[in-house]
């Protein structure tokens, strides 16, 4: 039996309602998991039988529909978050002394912690069915996806030098 620990997002249902089968998966395989999310999952995930754990005592970021409609300003609270978790989170798991970690894309600080303790990361990426080529047959969602890169751009160079002088 290992132990793995599986950061995902608070708040997110579209992140964290995926994650209920592979962690049902590694439950009935025998793994332990300990699973991060925002409180109104605990009882769905409690009564799987891992160990549930939130990120309130360290942040009070939430995905919230303000924010999941315009991209930038849930990736620039995504890096604000990365910045309040990533110490307590790395001190917590490497205690926990997890045999791999999972994480949703979004939660990057799972990358960084694995990559600390050494040990294997698998992240699990969450997509909205669409058509293919859609960034090319829509002119709108283009712009904006490059609109957010370059707006972008500065607080995602700001936090990646911060997490480097940490």
């Amino acid at each position: 039996m290992s132990k793995v620990v599986f950061f995902n997002l608070p708040g997110a249902s579209g992140h964290v309602n995926p994650a209920i089968s592979i962690v049902e998966e590694l439950v009935e395989r025998g793994e332990q998991v300990i699973f991060y999310a925002s409180e109104e999952f605990r009882d769905r995930f409690s009564e799987l039988g891992v160990e549930f754990r939130t990120y309130n005592q360290w942040t009070d970021h939430e995905i919230t529909d303000e924010i999941t409609h315009d991209i930038l300003p849930t990736v620039l609270a995504q890096f604000d978050m990365l910045l309040d978790v990533i110490h307590p989170l790395m001190k917590i798991t490497r205690e926990d002394a997890p045999d791999y970690i999972i994480y949703d894309s979004v939660c990057i600080w799972g990358k960084f912690i694995a990559q600390a303790l050494g040990v294997p990361a698998i992240s699990c990426i969450t997509m909205v069915v669409s058509h293919p080529f859609i960034m090319v047959t829509d002119w709108r969602i283009s712009a904006r996806v490059v609109k957010t890169l370059i707006m972008g751009l500065p607080h995602a160079m700001w936090a990646r030098r911060m997490l480097k002088e940490t």
